[in-house]
């Protein structure tokens, strides 16, 4: 607990500094104690809180550099941006991909649309979640959610992008058919086991384990070095991104330095 004198235009805090407003600051006395909603429980430092939290308190954040989420947002909304001028360069058919084949531009479209829904969600909820605990919650949720489906979406694509050229029989059904049946109710399975916030850890580490199966038989054995210029590069450089801003997060940093 930090000693603290409560400012109402303030909204960037250490967990400390609320425990003592709420017990202490004599502007407070008799009024409701200001909520901290965590993104994780080990946030300590740049909690973002007010009695009044809303959206726009969200957003003036933002650009407040010494809370816990300033770099994720920034680099969620810098990875939202570069894949949007992807889907812009992939709808003007830009030299830069070289396909020859026109259903290669589609497939690239939609796993771009995918992952920038998905990765712009993400911001979204770290931006709003602090407003209260059933918004974290709800936004949470639906993140979750967008992230399954861009991983469904980006296994089927690779799939059918790369093996459908080569339709292999089995009985009734090709082996990419077959794929991408067992990828449906694979990701299904995943959006049920969420509803259970005791499973939801286990939904993360199965969802992880099958997509790494599936990138490590694509770029082994399967891709060419068209894809793997015009997809993998580009997928790498956003992984890159979003590590960096998980490595801000854990050090908790630039706020460590306010």
């Amino acid at each position: 607990m930090h000693k603290c004198q409560w400012d109402p235009n303030r909204i960037v805090w250490d967990v400390g500094h609320i425990v003592y407003i709420n017990r202490n600051a004599p502007e407070r006395k008799g009024l409701p104690n200001i909520c901290v909603v965590k993104r994780y429980n080990e946030m300590e430092m740049g909690i973002r809180a007010h009695p009044e939290m809303d959206a726009w308190k969200c957003i003036k954040s933002m650009f407040m550099a010494w809370h816990a989420e300033f770099t994720t947002i920034w680099l969620l909304l810098a990875c939202a941006v570069y894949f949007l001028i992807q889907i812009c360069l992939i709808c003007i058919h830009d030299d830069s991909y070289g396909y020859k084949e026109e259903e290669y531009y589609t497939y690239m479209l939609i796993l771009n649309v995918a992952i920038l829904v998905s990765v712009f969600f993400s911001a979204i909820f770290i931006i709003f979640y602090c407003i209260s605990e059933q918004i974290k919650r709800t936004l949470d949720h639906a993140d979750y959610v967008f992230k399954v489906i861009m991983i469904a979406v980006i296994t089927s694509v690779l799939l059918t992008a790369e093996m459908g050229p080569f339709p292999v029989q089995f009985v009734d059904l090709t082996l990419l058919e077959i794929l991408l049946i067992i990828v449906i109710v694979f990701f299904l399975s995943m959006l049920v086991l969420v509803q259970f916030n005791s499973l939801k850890t286990l939904s993360w580490w199965l969802t992880f384990a099958f997509l790494a199966i599936i990138f490590f038989i694509d770029f082994f054995f399967i891709t060419s070095h068209e894809q793997v210029k015009n997809f993998w590069i580009p997928f790498i450089i956003a992984l890159s991104l979003l590590a960096i801003a998980g490595l801000f997060v854990f050090f908790t940093f630039p706020q460590r330095l306010c």
